[in-house]
């Protein structure tokens, strides 16, 4: 795009009244900020206040920054600086350029299809333990489970352990660590040395860690010196190579361990709880859910070789991550300066957000966006809107590599609730979207259990 910068155009600004009601919080939220930018204003759109940046509208723009000049576009240095590796370690999370690359060829032969698919009879085994628990008509919040679930399941494939039982302590101690990274990037001026400052919080972090690297470190050794490997994903870490033959050492196998500890079930979880909320109010799509679940399978459990007939579990699921996506932001920062498709001119170091919430909701690509319709994600409607308007796990290099593990995990385990109960939104909530870390709900999703009767 040499010569494209002679007909660029720029972003348009949002008023300054938008902008100052949003820096002293006026704007009920996050969210609704940025809609109302995505509304109103072009597809790129100047927020800024401090460090340029702009927000992101349309599909194109984000496929060229997230796939067609990726190297151009880096992850923020608040993850990727010295601070964000003390809290996140040297794995993929926090590493970048070709480290990055080089890790994600590693790391991607555990997420191919083939692999994942030996974890299916763990996910439904641990739903069906937890619908073992629930009592009928029993009053519940159904985001609390749904995490407990997902944390549940993490802990069985990565670690072979079972985090509501004999490692309670393990979770406890992601569980703090998880609260502290997310109270770190959700600050407005970056910690420089993390942990370190006498306060309780910080305490709390270092004890919570001391105890994650004995218990990690602990697990490699004793996979180290067994002729035999538990079937989970640390072991597969254990034995992944590179391109030459090299394995990965203890310090980069619990980093990688540690970084699918703590971010990978909290947005399967909140995408489970966010889908049957949404399934909870609309009986339709729920019977039509119940009808292909039991004509696919008739009354036995789901399995692996399952998923591909499943196809409208899986559109339910995708749907529900369009209205609220867990991983509801993706943050890129210009190396150099650069012309998106759309004509307009990104100054080098200028900050893009790019918003899955927003770019979901836009009507342009899916009418009445705030209707809950699966049928969005028949093969017909997905190959009729450009790609990227829809883009829960982000795409190109740096795409999600739980993505495979996340889809699985969410048809298998919609599955095996529909089989077996209904939920009915209790009255008198008001459930508020929150956009931390993650898009969770302000004060859980109450609802009631009803058992679902097997077909006459």
């Amino acid at each position: 795009m040499e010569n494209a910068g002679q007909n660029w155009k720029t972003p348009s600004r949002a008023p300054w009244r938008l902008l100052l009601a949003r820096a002293v919080r006026r704007l009920p939220d996050t969210l609704d900020f940025f809609l109302k930018c995505a509304e109103h204003y072009e597809d790129v759109v100047d927020l800024t206040l401090g460090p340029r940046t702009y927000l992101l509208n349309n599909p194109e723009d984000i496929r060229y920054v997230l796939e067609v000049n990726h190297p151009n576009y880096s992850k923020t240095r608040r993850l990727t600086s010295r601070s964000g590796q003390m809290l996140s370690g040297k794995g993929l999370l926090t590493s970048s350029g070709t480290t990055a690359l080089r890790q994600r060829r590693v790391l991607h032969p555990i997420f191919a299809r083939a692999t994942l698919s030996g974890f299916s009879e763990v996910m439904v085994q641990c739903t069906e333990q937890m619908l073992a628990r629930w009592r009928p008509d029993a009053e519940l919040d159904i985001a609390a489970e749904m995490l407990a679930l997902s944390q549940q399941i993490m802990g069985k494939t990565l670690f072979s352990v079972d985090l509501l039982g004999e490692a309670r302590d393990l979770a406890a101690a992601l569980k703090a660590r998880r609260q502290y990274i997310q109270h770190y990037f959700g600050s407005p001026f970056p910690l420089p040395f993390p942990g370190y400052l006498p306060t309780r919080p910080n305490w709390e972090y270092r004890r919570a860690m001391r105890y994650i690297d004995r218990a990690i470190s602990d697990m490699i050794r004793v996979r180290r010196a067994s002729p035999a490997l538990p079937q989970d994903i640390l072991s597969l870490l254990l034995q992944a190579q590179d391109k030459e033959g090299g394995l990965m050492d203890d310090e980069q196998i619990r980093d990688e361990a540690l970084t699918i500890a703590t971010t990978g079930y909290e947005t399967i979880g909140l995408a489970l709880a966010w889908t049957w909320y949404l399934l909870s109010q609309h009986p339709e799509a729920e019977r039509q859910l119940v009808a292909e679940v039991r004509t696919v399978l008739d009354s036995r459990a789901p399995a692996a070789a399952d998923v591909p007939q499943l196809r409208y579990p899986e559109m339910v699921f995708s749907e529900g991550m369009r209205l609220y996506p867990p991983t509801w932001i993706f943050v890129r920062v210009a190396q150099q300066a650069d012309v998106l498709p759309s004509g307009f001119h990104i100054p080098a170091g200028t900050k893009l957000y790019l918003c899955p919430y927003t770019t979901h909701r836009n009507p342009r690509y899916f009418p009445e966006p705030e209707r809950f319709d699966p049928e969005r994600f028949s093969e017909s409607a997905k190959q009729a809107r450009p790609r990227l308007a829809y883009f829960p796990f982000a795409a190109g290099p740096r795409v999600c590599l739980g993505q495979g593990f996340a889809l699985l995990e969410g048809v298998l385990v919609l599955t095996c609730m529909a089989q077996r109960v209904r939920l009915e939104l209790l009255p008198g909530q008001s459930i508020v979207p929150v956009p931390g870390q993650t898009l969770s709900p302000k004060q859980g999703i109450r609802v009631r259990v009803h058992t679902r009767l097997p077909e006459a």
